[in-house]
């Protein structure tokens, strides 16, 4: 009976620790698929914070044989003949490729353009409001829009583990208006409070990021 009652804990416990590993958070991945379809896709975002180092291109199309050019220096480079290409996404900045797709006597032709769009989000995983030393003494995620400026509007929110909120903000400056640890003017005992995030850029559908902090003291 007392080992059932253990290997009961063990399952219960295992659940508990991946739904908290699920929930850990992460810098979002804006195009997340390191597969690329030339023959779906005209314009792929970069964001510079991608967790790959290469992007792969291919055509969902069935050909003979695909031939590649990279079209962004002076000089089209001709690239080996292969059914996918190989990109190291540290090389991109604004980088047209085009494939060729030869049937028979027909031939498709799909140009791809790779852009660092400079927008991405950081979601810290904790920090020390406790003695105020300058250093991490607020919690606040940062959002980065390089040639995006003005076009988003943030909500987020801190709650503790039961389920009451004791942060919010609305403000885009988010640096200037972070969490200092404080509810009702107390400093919040050191543990694990829950975050909730909706970002929405200009035209496009929110994104919510849910998950957990560390108030460290």
């Amino acid at each position: 009976m007392v080992q059932m009652r253990k290997l009961g804990f063990i399952v219960l416990l295992s659940f508990v620790l991946i739904g908290c590993f699920e929930d850990e958070p992460k810098i979002p991945v804006y195009y997340s698929d390191q597969y690329i379809d030339v023959a779906v896709d005209s314009v792929i975002c970069f964001s510079g914070y991608e967790d790959f180092e290469y992007f792969v291109l291919f055509s969902s199309q069935a050909y003979d044989s695909l031939q590649w050019f990279n079209l962004s220096g002076v000089t089209p480079l001709q690239l080996p003949t292969s059914d996918s290409l190989s990109v190291s996404a540290i090389q991109l900045n604004s980088y047209y490729y085009r494939c060729l797709g030869f049937l028979g006597s027909d031939t498709s032709e799909y140009e791809l353009e790779l852009t660092y769009c400079g927008r991405n989000i950081y979601i810290p995983r904790a920090f020390t409001p406790v003695g105020h030393d300058g250093l991490n003494d607020t919690w606040y995620p940062s959002v980065y829009t390089t040639g995006y400026a003005n076009t988003y509007s943030i909500y987020w929110e801190i709650r503790t583990l039961d389920g009451i909120k004791i942060y919010e903000s609305a403000d885009v400056n988010t640096f200037s208006h972070g969490w200092d640890g404080l509810f009702n003017g107390y400093l919040m005992s050191r543990g694990s409070y829950l975050f909730y995030i909706e970002l929405t850029f200009q035209g496009e559908d929110p994104v919510e990021y849910t998950g957990w902090l560390e108030l460290l003291g």
